[in-house]
């Protein structure tokens, strides 16, 4: 009767990495997939590749918030529905450096 039970317990945290990167988006204005880019977790350096079909680069970012919409950087218009690859290089919060390719379709409805 009125007794009091307790304890501690000290934890540790470590940071994590994660990466997910989606295969396909849908820039037409409905705010639902319009924008292509990896979700990200503990990552410390980064850089960001897209390619056309010739291999010439059509969008690159060091900056791990900023999306492709799917705009040429040249001629600043949209495609129409194709695919397109990309490159991801990338140092995690734990020292190790990872390179990603792989492809996108950009979908383009009409």
């Amino acid at each position: 009767v009125g007794c009091i039970e307790s304890t501690q317990l000290r934890l540790r945290v470590d940071a994590e990495y994660r990466f997910w990167i989606a295969n396909a988006f849908t820039p037409n204005g409905d705010c639902l997939n319009d924008v292509f880019k990896p979700t990200l977790m503990g990552v410390k350096e980064y850089d960001f590749k897209i390619y056309d079909r010739w291999g010439r680069i059509v969008f690159q970012t060091e900056n791990t918030e900023v999306s492709w919409d799917g705009t040429i950087e040249e001629s600043n218009q949209l495609p129409p529905t194709t695919v397109f690859a990309y490159r991801i290089h990338l140092l995690d919060v734990h020292g190790n450096y990872h390179t990603f390719y792989g492809h996108v379709t950009l979908y383009r409805n009409g």
